[in-house]
């Protein structure tokens, strides 16, 4: 789960002939819907339509958003959350008959002309490997819309999807994206880049509640070795990051020069329905070390409110011993740990007795996920550990009237 292409960007500073500090501040989707994309003047077959058919071509912004429904097959119905962050792309969807959702993974790419190709993988199957499912070969063929089809592993048949935001009454979402670097061509470099949704509703007090708690999750994120007085915005951060680089310089270190310093906080939308908004925060960092870090951090919202959502407003007092022991049998399960083996003897640093849940969790359709990262209960090796506790495995610890009421009610609470 580590993002070493950024090594491979970090290189590209080392061509800026001296040492200059730079910000970019770019915003895109400024519409309520977070859609803005302009179509042009060229067409091309679009992706599953009958030969012959032509489309507009779409140019697409480099940071967006889009919550999409449809179908694969024209009959499994499907709901998409989709974010292009840069050159890459985040995001996950699920079967709105199941809600588990399938990420996708870091092989996904949308051009800038509406391109797609997304590779999903089931992280909570059996193993607990991130193993690909499918994929999905298409494009946007207008500013509403994508196409194309979707082919399941290990098979050479596909389906058509058709998958669209028209209709879609979810929160909308406006990209904000900031970046902040230091260039020193004969020392070293140093970059800082933040990317995060910005709610636009029709409730200013709602948007400014939902983006107040996003801006501190993001700036909680970032860690800069001591944080004696941690920053409280995102532009203190990033600058209290070059300061330090450039503190390094001046430092009375022997070496000339410093490996690139890196530090990346991205949010994304992992859910947006049923009048709750789940993110995750990931923090990917290296400062010179032996080897980077990343960090996933997790949080629900109230839509209608901005307000986050605990475990202590879902679930009854007194549900921790519980709720840990069905933690516990939900991720023996779902990682593939036989019977009778038990976690410290599949390699984790918590045997059954002591494992318990954290309170680092995002709301899904299907239930609560429940996120473990590198160092927190296994090696670096392992990468971040998450499992989902399905709502029914809940049954007789939710509360009644809760956030989630309406996704448990299946559950009979």
């Amino acid at each position: 789960m580590h993002r070493t292409y950024i090594f491979s960007v970090c290189l590209l500073f080392l061509l800026s002939s001296s040492a200059v500090l730079a910000d970019q501040t770019a915003q895109s989707d400024s519409t309520p819907s977070g859609i803005s994309p302009s179509e042009g003047a060229s067409t091309s077959p679009r992706p599953g339509a009958p030969p012959g058919s032509v489309q507009q071509s779409v140019s697409l912004p480099d940071y967006f958003y889009r919550h999409l429904t449809g179908t694969i097959g024209g009959k499994y119905r499907i709901v998409m959350n989709l974010m292009r962050n840069g050159g890459h792309v985040l995001g996950d969807y699920y079967y709105v008959d199941q809600g588990i959702p399938l990420f996708f993974g870091y092989d996904s790419r949308i051009t800038t002309d509406g391109q797609i190709h997304l590779v999903e993988t089931n992280q909570f199957g059996q193993g607990g490997s991130d193993k690909v499912t499918g994929v999905f070969d298409g494009r946007f063929v207008g500013k509403n819309e994508v196409r194309g089809t979707w082919t399941k592993s290990g098979s050479s048949s596909s389906l058509p999807f058709a998958l669209s935001t028209v209709g879609v009454a979810e929160g909308a979402f406006d990209i904000a994206h900031v970046e902040r670097g230091y260039y020193d061509r004969s020392h070293g470099s140093a970059k800082m880049d933040v990317t995060y949704p910005v709610m636009r509703t029709k409730s200013a007090e709602t948007d400014a509640a939902f983006n107040a708690n996003v801006v501190s999750a993001v700036v909680s994120l970032y860690e800069n070795g001591v944080n004696e007085l941690p920053p409280t915005t995102i532009s203190q951060a990033m600058r209290d990051f070059v300061h330090a680089f450039a503190a390094q310089l001046g430092s009375n270190d022997s070496r000339t020069y410093f490996p690139p310093w890196s530090y990346s906080i991205t949010a994304q939308v992992l859910f947006n329905a049923a009048g709750i908004v789940s993110m995750r925060y990931e923090a990917f960092s290296f400062e010179g070390g032996a080897h980077p870090n990343t960090v996933y951090t997790n949080s629900s919202y109230v839509r209608a409110t901005g307000s986050v959502i605990t475990l202590d407003d879902l679930l009854k007092p007194g549900y921790e011993k519980k709720l840990n022991a069905i933690g516990l049998q939900e991720f023996r399960r779902e990682h593939g740990i036989k019977e009778g083996q038990s976690l410290a003897g599949a390699g984790y640093f918590v045997n059954d007795n002591t494992f318990h849940l954290n309170h680092n969790f995002f709301i899904t359709k299907a239930g609560l996920v429940f996120q473990f990262n590198q160092y927190e209960i296994a090696p670096y090796y392992f990468g971040a550990q998450q499992v989902l506790i399905p709502f029914p495995a809940l049954k007789g610890l939710l509360l009644p009237h809760s956030p989630i009421e309406s996704l448990t009610s299946r559950t009979g609470e």
